[in-house]
């Protein structure tokens, strides 16, 4: 099985992208997942809402 990751992170398909193997698409939801926290903890820090990812 293979997935297609569209340019735009936030949106999903199936034309449009590159395909990529299911254990490469896992890696790459568990990497945004992890930036997503890390992001949301460093905002909840500073007090703020939103953070630039090269905050991180």
């Amino acid at each position: 099985m293979s997935y297609v990751v569209k340019k735009n992170i936030t949106e999903w398909g199936h034309d449009n992208g590159v395909r990529v193997s299911a254990e490469v698409f896992d890696g790459l939801s568990d990497m945004v997942d992890s930036i997503l926290d890390k992001a949301k903890e460093r905002a909840e820090g500073n007090g703020r809402s939103t953070i630039k990812l090269r905050d991180l």
